[in-house]
C-alpha cells in the first residue's frame, strides 16, 4: 500500500496534470472536486475528494488553509456491478493522510487527505461511487466501466530492444500493441535500470524513456516506434557525473503499457492547452451531483500493465536478451560512459573492449 501512496501522493494520474477552473457567478454553489482512477492490476484504489471554496481577502492564502478544501463530513462507497446490477460486493471509502505532496503548488503541502479502499476489481465489471456530503446535505454519484488488459505482441519481453541497425546507426525499435481492448488513448514508457560501480560498490541508477502517447480504437492494434538516439541520450543523462565510477553495467528493462478509459481520453482533450486565440473552452465530467450542487473532476479508470525482463536472464541462457547484441555493444564501445556487458553471451566475443571481463 505505501508504493502506491506514495505514486499517487501528487494525485497526478496517467498522462496529465488536471486543473478545473470554477467561475463562480451569482451565490455560490457547493462543489464537489473528484479525481478518481480505478486499475483492474492494482489492489489498493486512492482518489482525492475536496471542495471549491470562496471567501473574502486572498485566495492564495485560503489555499493554503487545509480545512478551506475539506467537506466537514463525507461518506462513500465503492458498489460492484454487473450489466447494472450490484454483484453484492461493495467498499467503504477510508481516508488517509499522506505526507509527501509537491509544495511547490499553491495549495498547502506537504500533507493532503486522500480516500482509499483495498480491493481486487474485475475487469468486465462497472464500478459505481456514491458519496454522501455534509451528513447528506447533498450527494455526487458516477459509473465507470474498467479498461481491459492490454495485449502486446512486441515488447523487450518477447523480443529484445533494436536500437542500432547494421551500419552502426541508431534506428526505431517497435512496440506493438495487439489488441487495444476498450482503451481510447495509450502510452508506452521503458523503464531502464542499470549500476554504476565505484570498485566493488554498487549504486543503482534508472530512467524512464517515454515512448510517447495516442489516441485509439477499441480493439484495434498500435504500434509505437522508440526513438534509438533519445534512448542513447536518456542512458547519457542518467549518469552520474563522477569520476571515481569505474564502470556501469545493465540491469534490467521494464516496458509499461497504460490504456485510457474513453471519458479519460475525453477528460484529457479538453483539459489540453487551447489553440483557440478566444482561449474558449468546453468543460467535461462524468460525475452528477444532486440538486442545485455541482460536482467536477473524473471518475473513471485506466489499464497498466508492467513487463519487467532483466538484461541476465536468470537461467542463464545466452541468447535470452532484452537489448540486442549490436545495442549492447554500440553502448558500451561508442557513448563513452564506461558501460560494459556481463551477459554471457557477450563474454566469448574477441573484442573485450566492450564485456566486463
Amino acid at each position: 500500500m505505501k508504493k502506491t501512496f506514495g505514486l499517487l501522493a501528487s494525485i497526478v494520474f496517467f498522462l496529465f496534470s488536471c486543473k478545473e477552473e470554477i467561475e463562480l457567478t451569482g451565490n455560490f454553489k457547493e462543489t464537489a472536486v473528484v479525481y478518481a482512477l480505478l486499475d483492474a492490476s492494482e489492489s489498493t484504489h486512492m482518489m482525492k475528494i475536496t471542495r471549491a471554496f470562496i471567501g473574502p481577502g486572498n485566495s492564495y492564502e485560503f489555499a493554503q488553509i487545509p480545512d478551506s478544501s475539506y467537506f466537514p463530513q463525507l461518506e462513500g462507497t465503492i458498489t460492484e456491478l454487473n450489466n447494472g446490477i450490484p454483484t453484492g460486493i461493495s467498499w467503504n471509502l477510508k481516508d488517509t493522510i499522506i505526507t509527501n505532496k509537491e509544495t511547490n503548488g499553491a495549495f498547502y503541502a506537504p500533507e493532503q487527505k486522500l480516500y482509499y479502499f483495498n480491493g481486487l476489481l474485475n475487469e468486465n465489471y462497472e464500478y459505481k461511487l456514491d458519496l454522501s456530503i455534509n451528513d447528506g446535505e447533498f450527494t455526487v454519484t458516477s459509473t465507470t466501466e474498467l479498461v481491459r488488459t492490454l495485449n502486446e505482441s512486441i515488447s523487450g519481453a518477447t523480443q529484445p530492444y533494436k536500437f542500432i541497425d547494421n551500419s552502426n546507426e541508431t534506428r526505431a525499435s517497435n512496440v506493438h500493441i495487439t489488441n487495444t481492448q476498450n482503451a481510447r488513448k495509450l502510452e508506452v514508457n521503458i523503464n531502464v535500470e542499470f549500476t554504476e560501480w565505484i570498485g566493488n560498490t554498487p549504486n543503482i541508477k534508472s530512467f524512464t524513456y517515454t515512448g510517447g502517447t495516442s489516441d485509439c480504437e477499441n480493439n484495434s492494434d498500435k504500434i509505437f516506434a522508440l526513438s534509438g538516439q533519445t534512448f542513447m541520450d536518456n542512458i547519457v543523462d542518467a549518469c552520474t557525473d563522477d569520476p571515481s565510477i569505474t564502470k556501469r553495467t545493465f540491469n534490467s528493462i521494464t516496458t509499461v503499457f497504460t490504456g485510457a478509459s474513453e471519458d479519460l481520453a475525453e477528460y484529457i482533450s479538453v483539459n489540453e492547452p487551447s489553440t483557440d486565440l478566444a482561449q474558449n473552452k468546453p468543460s467535461f465530467t462524468n460525475l452528477q451531483a444532486s440538486g442545485e450542487y455541482r460536482a467536477v473532476g473524473i471518475f473513471t479508470s485506466r489499464s497498466t500493465k508492467s513487463v519487467f525482463k532483466p538484461f541476465i536472464d536468470p537461467t542463464g541462457q545466452a541468447n535470452v536478451r532484452v537489448i540486442d547484441k549490436k545495442t549492447t555493444r554500440y553502448i558500451c564501445q561508442n557513448l563513452g560512459m564506461l558501460f560494459c556487458s556481463d551477459h554471457p553471451g557477450d563474454q566469448s566475443s574477441a573484442d573485450d573492449a566492450w564485456n566486463c571481463n
